[in-house]
């Protein structure tokens, strides 16, 4: 299949779980078991990010920027690592965006995902956290949409796109249950959620239309840049946000665990 055409298939699909992600909090909070099932396909989600991580797109954009420094410089040039030191600046920026700029109040206590189905310990209508939720889970979703948009290959767009879909519905829940549980109203709550669930699509077409924008090396560049500071928001995402919340609770931390190294070992067959 074309690339193109994938990428807008993906969007789409991405677009719809998120839809149903964002608007399936008011159907579920106080249903039995809700939050455990969420859970356990949190804890694969966390796993698959992980193997795209680290096995797809950082491997992708080193290869990528040894083979620029090769064509540029020769054979037997040292290489600095950019595509690492980029995958660390995605990490970091991604840090800095949820856990530093925000006001300190607004993480004072946890926002599990099982809290938020009916077994809240404080009341969040007078916080800004939402806001700020909102905003994290953006750049995420931005940053994740413009990877795939800016990659070539349909090995690795499948990658990501799995990755990408593997998590979506549980992102976009987490963020319907924050706005359902804030003082915002519900047309408020609903604005907000068509809005979260089209920036992945826009991130995707904004890869897409940088990446038909430019001509020669300048394409392998961005797909270089683009997907190392990707890998980094993935590695990010899965352990500072999914992983920690899945075991944040230690009960059946043994069949999550085993649901992350599922997850990352989808990762590692499709891998080349």
């Amino acid at each position: 299949m074309d690339p193109d055409w994938l990428k807008a298939i993906g969007a789409l699909a991405v677009l719809l779980l998120a839809l149903a992600g964002g608007f399936l909090p008011t159907r579920l909070r106080g249903q039995a078991g809700a939050a455990h099932w969420l859970s356990l396909g949190n804890a694969f989600a966390g796993g698959i990010f992980l193997g795209a991580g680290l096995l797809h797109l950082l491997p992708h954009a080193h290869e990528a920027f040894n083979h620029l420094a090769e064509v540029h410089a020769g054979e037997h040039v040292h290489v600095f690592p950019w595509a690492m030191l980029l995958a660390a600046a995605g990490f970091l920026l991604i840090l800095f965006i949820e856990k530093v700029a925000p006001p300190r109040q607004d993480f004072d206590e946890p926002r599990m995902v099982d809290e938020a189905l009916g077994h809240h310990h404080h009341a969040v209508g007078n916080s800004t956290y939402p806001a700020v939720l909102l905003v994290a889970l953006s750049m995420h979703a931005f940053f994740a949409g413009l990877a795939l948009g800016a990659i070539e290959e349909g090995a690795q767009i499948l990658a990501v796109l799995v990755a990408i879909l593997a998590h979506k519905l549980m992102e976009s829940f987490a963020l319907g249950v924050t706005l359902v549980g804030s003082s915002y109203t519900r047309r408020r709550v609903n604005q907000l959620i068509v809005v979260f669930s089209l920036v992945t699509p826009a991130g995707i077409v904004a890869g897409m239309l940088a990446m038909h924008g430019l001509h020669g090396g300048h394409v392998e560049w961005a797909e270089a840049v683009f997907n190392a500071l990707a890998a980094g928001t993935f590695l990010y995402i899965a352990s500072m946000d999914i992983l920690v919340e899945v075991f944040h609770r230690s009960a059946g931390r043994w069949v999550k665990f085993v649901l992350v190294v599922l997850g990352f070992a989808a990762m590692a067959l499709i891998a080349h």
